[in-house]
């Protein structure tokens, strides 16, 4: 137990040292080594703040295995819309060399590739995601009980409940979005790579003036 005066939260125990109804009130922290802070009072045994690094770590690793995923998809599509593009401008030349079925097979071969990378970005998402946006449902499930029974001891007016549940759901509603905003992100950054890459590619020619125009004569 460590009885700093400040924590990693920025909570002071000098804000805390009051006395209420005649009793002293305290701030106590509980620390471990791997960063985890617990702040309670000993008023009412109440659990102020907890400082838990799980929300970091869980869009961190969110954001590593999604980019690579994203990567794959932006190639897998531009591959699809390339064999599309090509099958509808040369449609009747297929037909002519009777390759349809050829072409066929790697339409789908393409389109199960991208589906593939689209399910798997799905199941990277579905495995962080439900844990960020929960989180905060939390401190709505610890209002409930800890400051429901603060006001039925007469510990806490209504007012004072109303308060700290219009206030922890300003802090709440953002972090709830935390995943959303990870995936968007990354997302994007794999989009500005693929730009990037187009941008920076050298052209195979480069000096202009010895192209030529020549018509093309039909026999």
């Amino acid at each position: 137990m460590e009885n700093n005066k400040t924590s990693l939260s920025g909570l002071k125990r000098e804000d805390f040292q009051k006395e209420i109804n005649g009793k002293a009130t305290d701030l106590f922290f509980l620390t471990n080594s791997n960063g985890v802070e617990v702040a309670i009072t000993n008023y009412g045994g109440a659990l102020v703040a907890i400082m838990v690094p799980l929300v970091a770590y869980l869009t961190y690793r969110l954001t590593k295995e999604m980019k690579p995923c994203f990567r794959r998809i932006r190639e897998t599509r531009a591959h699809l819309n390339t064999i599309a593009q090509e099958n509808i401008s040369a449609n009747k030349v297929v037909k002519t060399f009777q390759r349809e079925d050829y072409e066929c097979t790697k339409m789908e071969d393409a389109n199960a590739e991208f589906k593939d990378q689209q399910i798997h970005s799905n199941d990277i998402s579905r495995k962080y995601t439900p844990f960020l946006t929960n989180i905060s449902n939390i401190f709505t499930i610890y209002i409930i009980i800890v400051c429901g029974l603060f006001v039925i001891y007469d510990k806490m007016s209504m007012g004072q409940l109303v308060m700290i549940n219009s206030m922890v759901w300003m802090l709440t509603t953002p972090l709830s979005q935390v995943g959303y905003v990870a995936n968007y992100f990354t997302n994007c950054m794999a989009s500005t790579e693929k730009m990037l890459i187009l941008l920076e590619t050298e052209p195979d020619i480069t000096n202009y003036s010895l192209v030529t125009k020549r018509r093309m004569e039909g026999s």
